[in-house]
């Protein structure tokens, strides 16, 4: 019975930490502003809900190699919280209530941190095609 209780306490420690770690990594980008290019690719501006635009970029993200590790273990982080709040979000409506719209702000951050990694890594790749490209295969 005590080593229930005490792997349960450890649990509920680990998946706290889990979730302060992902709720920092993303108040650390949400000041940073996304192209209109990555906004448009991840259909944020046509109105899509913001698992369907966090989804989009995370495809994108997987086929936009990194050239670095810039930002992969902590979009790692993040990919697991977003399946943790869609598992949460499955919870009928009546017995979230008001978590639910927090839910979809927590989504919504979500996506906007795999925007800024998708932001960055085509930035990064811009910068590199025009350092080590000839100038007769630049665009």
């Amino acid at each position: 019975m005590t080593a229930v209780f005490v792997m349960a306490v450890s649990l509920a420690a680990l998946a706290h930490s889990f979730i302060s770690h992902c709720r920092t990594l993303l108040r650390a980008v949400a000041n940073i502003q996304v192209s209109q290019n990555v906004r448009t690719l991840s259909g944020l501006d046509f109105g899509r809900t913001a698992m369907e635009a966090f989804s989009r970029l995370a495809l994108l993200l997987q086929l936009c190699t990194p050239m670095t590790a810039e930002r992969t273990r902590e979009l790692r982080f993040v990919r697991l919280y977003c399946a943790f709040l869609k598992l949460a979000g499955l919870v009928p409506p009546p017995l979230l209530g008001r978590e639910r719209i927090w839910l979809q702000r927590e989504v919504a951050a979500c996506a906007h941190f795999a925007a800024v990694a998708l932001d960055e890594r085509i930035s990064r790749i811009r910068r590199f095609c025009e350092h080590s490209l000839p100038d007769t295969l630049r665009p």
